[in-house]
């Protein structure tokens, strides 16, 4: 059985955030100790590991479509331009010219 502070150095999750997957149902309620603590399950921190993996995952995918985004941008611009007619200024402005969803 592992506590909630351990459930949080072994996973890299804030207790906060352990105790707002509990009261949102991802992650079952834990068992109580005497003292009242919670005590949580071998397969709590695999859960919780695989929730944070795939969210990081999805973070760094999010990341790479920005870069994609921004180096796009950059090479419409030569340096030449007034900022009134600087491509990365409008881009950043108009997210219709974006390429994707990012």
């Amino acid at each position: 059985m592992l506590s909630i502070g351990d459930l949080s150095k072994r996973t890299g999750v804030k207790v906060p955030t352990i105790r707002y997957y509990e009261q949102m149902g991802l992650l079952a309620a834990a068992e109580r100790s005497e003292g009242n603590q919670r005590r949580y399950e071998r397969q709590d921190l695999e859960r919780i590991a695989t929730d944070h993996l795939k969210s990081v995952r999805d973070k760094i995918e999010k990341l790479k479509k920005l870069e994609q985004e921004l180096a796009r941008i950059v090479s419409h611009c030569d340096g030449d331009h007034a900022i009134e007619d600087c491509y990365v200024i409008r881009s950043l402005s108009d997210h219709g010219l974006c390429d994707s969803e990012h």
